[in-house]
């Protein structure tokens, strides 16, 4: 989103950012500290919304900005999007929305600045947990190697992505780690965390950010998932898997997405005995 609000700002576009929540880890981010606070949009004059990674249309927010819109462009790269816009550029092949963006911005011709590249690579690492996932391809590289080339620093961007963690991450860390278990065998490791435990730590869902990175280095496990009751009976899930095992088919039964080895969800909708069943039977059905 910074990345082509920077974009839209030097072609003389008049663009407005909108964006549920920022973790402040990500402040290094050109054009971080010029993020708006979300309030009710004017809606008065005609608008085009830019939905960018956003995976399925209920995922925008303020759902007033898609309803009032005069048009809509959908640019992303989640294989399960169901082309929502009038303008649909999805890529499910393309690592992340900043590669596509980065093949759409060359299109154009117009040059990009070092802050505009910054935020690219940043989203590019992120993505691909530092060129270590499958989705890194040949294009990948050469476009990160484009980038350094015109002057953005690979180790700096890297350091600020990846290297955030606090004292309360790791108390979220901790207690991934405390309800760690293996329900079947070795291939599925299940951390869930229950409401009253984050409560006692007083975490929220920032501090979670990086742990299920931690989790999936497990040898063995080749499904892994990390659910966090964040409210009482509200709860996030974080999935990855390895090799031929998909988990976004399980995100999206539980109205999330994501890719074949990484999805999400956040569901209200189940008891928690009654979620943890459901899942444990989809992975089982995986992994017979």
């Amino acid at each position: 989103m910074l990345a082509l609000w920077l974009y839209g700002q030097a072609s003389g576009l008049n663009f407005y950012p909108f964006l549920d929540q920022c973790p402040p880890y990500m402040s290094f981010l050109p054009g971080y500290s010029a993020l708006r606070a979300l309030k009710a949009p004017n809606l008065s004059k005609p608008y085009t919304l830019i939905a960018l990674d956003c995976g399925h249309e209920s995922r925008v927010w303020p759902s007033e900005l898609l309803s009032s819109a005069k048009s809509i462009w959908n640019i992303d790269h989640h294989a399960d999007n169901p082309h929502f816009a009038q303008i649909n550029i999805v890529e499910p092949s393309i690592s992340s929305t900043c590669e596509l963006l980065f093949n759409l911005m060359e299109a154009s011709k117009l040059k990009r600045s070092l802050d505009i590249n910054k935020n690219l690579l940043a989203g590019m690492l992120f993505d691909t947990g530092g060129f270590r996932y499958p989705n890194t391809s040949t294009e990948t590289l050469q476009i990160a190697s484009r980038l350094v080339s015109e002057g953005v620093s690979l180790t700096e961007i890297s350091e600020k992505v990846f290297s955030r963690w606090s004292a309360k991450s790791y108390r979220a860390l901790k207690l991934a780690l405390q309800y760690m278990e293996f329900p079947f065998d070795e291939r599925f490791l299940l951390s869930w965390i229950p409401y009253q435990a984050i409560k006692n730590e007083d975490l929220d869902e920032n501090d979670f950010e990086g742990v299920i990175q931690v989790l999936r280095e497990d040898a063995q496990a080749k499904i892994i998932f990390l659910i966090r009751e964040m409210q009482a009976n509200h709860f996030k899930g974080s999935l990855r898997s390895k090799a031929s095992y998909s988990v976004n088919d399980i995100a999206l039964r539980v109205n999330g997405g994501g890719h074949k080895l990484a999805a999400g969800f956040s569901t209200k909708e189940h008891q928690a005995q009654d979620l943890r069943r459901l899942l444990l039977q989809w992975v089982k059905e995986k992994l017979l």
